[in-house]
């Protein structure tokens, strides 16, 4: 239980500055289309001002996704050696268990026939 809730916080990955930049980001890039809609809307002309600003929110948009990616694959890739840590080491236990097993059941056979064997022994003297 413990190593599955520490395997299980390590992964977790807190919500921080780039969701909320993302977020932030979508909005502005929304407020631009809604100023050039209106604007539209009023017959101004579009200048390339406007357009220039919608792309470079699509480009802090872009940079922003990047980086979030990029912190996603540096955790993917701390998760799979993780994982893999724990499957190189898992056959090993399992050998260790069974040999644990097989000596405690030969323990307890031993004990259960040399109490049978007590038993008999001393039946006869009843």
């Amino acid at each position: 239980m413990a190593i599955r809730m520490a395997i299980h916080s390590s992964m977790m990955r807190v919500p921080g500055k780039p969701p909320r930049t993302i977020r932030r980001i979508i909005e502005e890039r929304l407020a631009i289309l809604q100023t050039l809609i209106e604007k539209k809307q009023r017959g101004e002309p579009i200048v390339a001002a406007d357009l220039d600003a919608g792309k470079s929110a699509m480009d802090g948009l872009r940079d922003a996704v990047a980086r979030v990616d990029a912190d996603e694959k540096v955790l993917l890739s701390k998760c799979t050696a993780t994982l893999n840590r724990y499957t190189s080491i898992l056959p090993a236990f399992f050998i260790v268990t069974a040999f644990i097993a097989v000596v405690i059941t030969g323990l307890s056979y031993r004990n259960i026939v040399r109490d049978y064997r007590e038993k008999e022994r001393l039946r006869p003297q009843l």
